[in-house]
C-alpha cells in the first residue's frame, strides 16, 4: 500500500491526514490537539515530515497509525 501524508500545519487549526493512495480512503486523521500531543511526546517532528527518505516516512506513518489506534482505545469521559 502507498500512503499520502496530507499535512496542513501552518493553519490556525493544523491538521494531518494519512490517505491510502489507491482508494483515496482517509486512514488516519489528527487535529491540532493530537499533533501537539505527538510533538510533546517526541513522536512527531517537522523534520520527519519533510524527509524524502522512504524508511523515515514509513516510520512516520507507523507512528501516526499507532497514535490513532492508542487514541481510539482511551476511555471516554462521560458526564
Amino acid at each position: 500500500m502507498t500512503y499520502l501524508i496530507d499535512a496542513w500545519l501552518e493553519r490556525s487549526n493544523p491538521s494531518l491526514r494519512v490517505i491510502e493512495c489507491e482508494t483515496g480512503q482517509v486512514c488516519a486523521s489528527l487535529d491540532q490537539a493530537d499533533l501537539l500531543e505527538m510533538r510533546e511526546q517526541g513522536e512527531l517532528s517537522l523534520d520527519d515530515l519533510l524527509s524524502n527518505e522512504p524508511h523515515k516516512l514509513k516510520e512516520v506513518i507507523r507512528r501516526l497509525f499507532l497514535f490513532c489506534h492508542a487514541r481510539s482505545l482511551r476511555p471516554t469521559l462521560q458526564y
